[in-house]
C-alpha cells in the first residue's frame, strides 16, 4: 500500500468508527434515560468533534466539490425531508442529522482564510476560535437557525484538524500514517492514550451526573440550555485533547 493510500485507510479507519458511534447514540435515545444516559454522554464529549476533526484534517478548498458534494446533496435531502416530513418547504435551517453538509460547506469555504497563517499563528487562530465559540453562548440569537451555533462550537476542531495536516507537511513527512506505522510502539502509546482518554472521560461523566447530554450538542446558548461558561470550556477544550490522541 502506497503512503497516500495508508493515509487515507488511516483517516477513514477513525472515521468509520465515529460514524458506527453515531448510530450506536441514536440507538441509546430508545432506552430509558436512567439506563443510556451516562454511555450517551460519554459518547458525545468525543464522537462529533473528533469526527470534525478528521474531516479538517482531510479538508480541500474545491469550490466545485462543496457545491456538488455538500450543497447540492444538502438541498435534496432536506426539500425531500421537508415535502414529505414536515408538509413545508425552508432551506435555511437543515433537519435532524443534515446540518452537518451545510457546516461542512462553511468549514472548507473558509479554508483559504486559515491557509494564510503560518507557524505559531495557527495556535492563536485555534485559540481564538476556541474563544469565539465560548463567547458564542452568550448571544441567544444563535441555535439552530442556519445551523450557526454548531459552525462556530465545531469550527476550532475543524482548524485544528487542519492545522495538523499543514505541520505534518512542513515537517516533512507524507502523512500521519506513514509516520505511525513507521514507528510501531508509537502506535501503540498512541493506542493506550485513546483508551486512557475514554477511561478519564468515564471517571469524569461518573462523578459529574450533573452534566447534560444538550450541553454537548453545541446547538444551545448558556441560557437555554442551562450551562454556563466553564462548562462550554470544558466541553470544546476536552475534545480538542482526544484529536491529540488519535
Amino acid at each position: 500500500m502506497d503512503t497516500k493510500s495508508a493515509e487515507r485507510v488511516y483517516w477513514d479507519n477513525i472515521k468509520g468508527f465515529l460514524i458506527l458511534l453515531v448510530v450506536f447514540g441514536h440507538l441509546l435515545e430508545c432506552f430509558p434515560d436512567g439506563r443510556k444516559d451516562s454511555l450517551y454522554k460519554l459518547i458525545y464529549v468525543f464522537h462529533m468533534p473528533l469526527f470534525v476533526f478528521c474531516s479538517g484534517y482531510l479538508g480541500r478548498y474545491s469550490p466545485r466539490k462543496i457545491l456538488k458534494g455538500l450543497l447540492l446533496p444538502y438541498l435534496v435531502l432536506q426539500l425531500s425531508y421537508c415535502v414529505f416530513t414536515l408538509n413545508e418547504v425552508q432551506i435555511t435551517t437543515p433537519v435532524w442529522i443534515l446540518w452537518y453538509l451545510p457546516a461542512l460547506a462553511v468549514w472548507r469555504m473558509l479554508l483559504p482564510f486559515l491557509e494564510e497563517c503560518h507557524g505559531r499563528a495557527r495556535l492563536l487562530v485555534v485559540a481564538a476560535l476556541v474563544a469565539c465559540a465560548c463567547l458564542a453562548g452568550f448571544d441567544n440569537t444563535i441555535g439552530y437557525y442556519a445551523v450557526l451555533s454548531r459552525i462556530i462550537v465545531f469550527f476550532p476542531y475543524f482548524a485544528a484538524g487542519y492545522y495538523l495536516k499543514q505541520y505534518v507537511q512542513d515537517r516533512g513527512r507524507e502523512g500521519m500514517a506513514s509516520w505511525l506505522y513507521g514507528r510501531r510502539m508509537e502506535s501503540v502509546l498512541r493506542l493506550f492514550m485513546a483508551l486512557f482518554f475514554l477511561l478519564v472521560s468515564g471517571v469524569f461523566l461518573y462523578f459529574t451526573p450533573h452534566v447534560k447530554a444538550e450541553w454537548l450538542y453545541g446547538a444551545y446558548s448558556y441560557q437555554s440550555g442551562g450551562y454556563s461558561l466553564c462548562s462550554a470550556v470544558r466541553n470544546i477544550l476536552w475534545p480538542l485533547f482526544s484529536g491529540l490522541l488519535f
